[in-house]
């Protein structure tokens, strides 16, 4: 039996929208997994910790290309990170690995957090690899 993400962490599914909206962007196999490990801690944090006590509320996750660079964005408007947590120098499990898997992919991190007013996160990486095939 398969489970999804939102199947396993979302109490009520009705409380829970997703806005999807993925460009058709082809990648090699080399930084599709590293995306798509980066996309499944994303979304797994959202559900876990944006709605607490049942709240609802809004999932984005949008895929795009800008001239040479994929960006990855996914965001909620949940409750926004404590005033403890730092993602981007903090010593975070889930959020090391996503520092960790982006910098695989030569790519930048960034997040804006309100309190209130949730959390959005950017991945930014290039379309191509500059890995030289020997």
């Amino acid at each position: 039996m398969l489970f999804s993400v939102h199947d396993i962490f979302v109490l009520n599914p009705t409380k829970i929208r997703f806005d999807v909206k993925l460009e058709d962007i082809r990648l090699d196999l080399k930084r599709t997994l590293p995306l798509g490990l980066i996309l499944n801690e994303l979304l797994t944090n959202a559900l876990k910790y944006a709605y607490p006590n049942e709240k609802g509320g809004d999932v984005r996750i949008h895929l795009s290309r800008s001239n040479e660079n994929i960006i990855l964005s996914v965001g909620d408007d949940g409750d926004g990170l404590p005033d403890s947590v730092n993602i981007e120098k903090g010593n975070h499990f889930g959020y090391e690995l996503i520092r960790s898997l982006t910098s695989q992919l030569k790519g930048v991190f960034s997040s804006v957090s309100k309190k209130g007013e949730g959390l959005n996160i950017m991945i930014s990486f290039p379309l191509h690899s500059n890995d030289k095939k020997s």
